[in-house]
């Protein structure tokens, strides 16, 4: 396959992006290419229309969608005019006390990545299977639903009595203790099938190891930050793990949400089709996350940036292509998708993303147990930032998650200084809203 022949270019139509949480100073995307399809973004080249002159709205448009999605989720904003007032203060603390957050009438970005994640969710019918939760709970219901199950395990709604695991969250303030399922009894027998007998040794189960859960992870993380009474700051460092664990939650939950507003835009493309087209970069970045853990850092960046030259598309693009796929990846805990769109997104040039490789070394995530490996892409990822790179999670939060990490990895808390370290296609990428009916 010639890189002529690569059609990632192809233009289906003219998508707007759906209320981008703003995570650059240029996030002004224009004209972006996702995978066929051009996203309009908040330029004026919707459906390849000039922007008529009028009354230009003054609202903030991350407010208005944090407006709409409180309002959906039965928190009265009053009208989404995006601009925070006291109704959409007290809605935003009524949200907060209803997940167990801090109760401070202002959302953090992990607050606000939750509420637009669930909001987007649930605008897609991704409520449906859960239709006990909203009889007992109205649709507000959802957010501790959707939260539980990306822990790996079933919210039990109030006054719900299924066989189902209670939320573990600290979002669960129904009064329900977590549900413990009984165990049968067992009855012995000496015919175990399979050709296994019992011979009154240790248990043969046969058991395989299983991929680790990322969810799951983070629902434990979760439970101990909960202990802890608040996230660990760099001045409070007492388990460096545990310090990283919880700036490796946080940016998953961003990368969630960052690419569902994105996902929101291109027209036409289901869950599922945006599932399949994100396992296609498995094997299309296999030869580059390959190395991970055997090859220089700074060799693998330059490698990565001169493959992603070779698909002959914009920077944009690419981009927006590893944004919504790496969040696609966390939603679907699938760890090979999140390594593939990680790359991607380093070869496109945003080389603060290798902190997710980090994050994935360290805790084996798709990818073998790595320390030193996994230290040398942290390192990676802080020295981009130092340089000026966009940071690649909660923007907001980038100088307290730097300096949590360059704490975390020196093992002591307080302040530490920078950490230098480096900087710096089978041809198929994502090809979203290239669907036709």
């Amino acid at each position: 396959m010639t890189f002529a022949k690569l059609t990632i270019a192809a233009i289906a139509g003219s998508l707007a992006i759906a209320q981008p949480t703003p995570v650059r100073a240029n996030s002004d995307l224009g004209k972006v290419i996702v995978g066929g399809a051009i996203l309009c973004g908040l330029t004026n080249c919707l459906q390849g229309k000039k922007r008529t002159t009028g009354t230009v709205s003054r609202g903030n448009e991350t407010v208005r969608a944090d407006q709409n999605a409180l309002n959906y989720f039965g928190f009265p904003a009053g009208t989404a005019d995006g601009v925070s007032g006291g109704k959409t203060r007290s809605a935003i603390s009524s949200y907060q006390g209803y997940m167990g957050y801090p109760v401070t009438g202002q959302l953090n970005d992990w607050e606000r990545g939750n509420l637009h994640s669930a909001y987007s969710r649930a605008q897609a019918g991704g409520g449906a299977v859960y239709s006990d939760v909203v009889a007992a709970e109205g649709p507000r219901g959802l957010l501790k639903a959707f939260e539980a199950e990306g822990r790996g395990q079933r919210y039990q709604p109030y006054g719900g009595n299924g066989n189902v695991y209670g939320n573990a969250n600290y979002g669960n303030n129904n009064g329900q203790g977590a549900y413990i399922p009984q165990v049968p009894s067992v009855v012995p027998n000496n015919d175990l099938g399979g050709g296994v007998t019992a011979s009154g040794g240790l248990p043969t189960f046969g058991l395989a190891p299983t991929q680790k859960s990322m969810a799951q992870h983070c629902g434990s993380v979760d439970i101990l930050t909960q202990a802890n009474g608040r996230p660990m700051d760099a001045n409070s460092i007492v388990d460096p793990g545990q310090a990283l664990d919880e700036q490796f939650c946080g940016a998953r939950g961003y990368a969630m949400s960052r690419s569902q507003q994105l996902a929101a835009g291109v027209q036409g493309a289901t869950d599922q089709q945006l599932r399949e087209q994100c396992e296609g970069l498995v094997p299309t970045m296999a030869e580059h996350t390959a190395g991970l853990a055997t090859q220089d850092v700074s060799q693998q960046i330059a490698a990565a940036t001169d493959y992603a030259t070779k698909f002959g598309a914009p920077a944009d693009q690419l981009r927006s292509i590893g944004e919504i796929c790496l969040g696609v990846g966390y939603q679907t805990d699938n760890p090979d998708v999140v390594l593939a769109s990680a790359m991607l997104l380093v070869g496109a040039g945003e080389h603060a993303y290798a902190e997710v490789f980090g994050h994935h070394l360290r805790n084996g995530f798709g990818t073998a147990t790595d320390p030193q490996a996994a230290e040398s892409w942290y390192n990676a990822g802080l020295s981009a930032v130092d340089a000026g790179a966009a940071p690649a999670f909660l923007p907001s939060q980038n100088a307290q998650r730097m300096a949590v990490i360059r704490a975390a990895l020196s093992g002591h808390s307080a302040s530490i200084a920078p950490v230098t370290g480096a900087t710096d296609a089978n041809f198929v990428l994502p090809t979203f809203g290239t669907q036709s009916n």
